[in-house]
């Protein structure tokens, strides 16, 4: 199973994908997060985690340790985009 989870100031997103299928799609408040990973930890296998809360950050890698994660906390990400016409 693959993870989405967006962490903001307040509140967490987490997205859990089975392939291309869309399992699970909750809002939780922040402190809310790491019981709903630790109950599905041992099934995600690769996540993509974007935190602008530096609080929590440890907590959820301790969690996932087990799996492949790219993790996106820095707002100097440079990511070009072209849009053709």
């Amino acid at each position: 199973m693959n993870a989405i989870i967006d962490i903001g100031n307040t509140r967490a997103k987490l997205a859990l994908f089975n392939n291309r299928d869309l399992i699970v799609l909750n809002t939780f408040k922040l402190q809310e997060l790491p019981n709903a990973l630790e109950l599905r930890k041992n099934e995600i296998k690769n996540a993509i985690i974007s935190n602008v809360n530096q609080d929590i950050d440890q907590e959820v890698k301790n969690i996932l340790i087990k799996s492949q994660f790219l993790h996106l906390n820095t707002s100097n990400l440079n990511i070009s985009y072209t849009h053709y016409k």
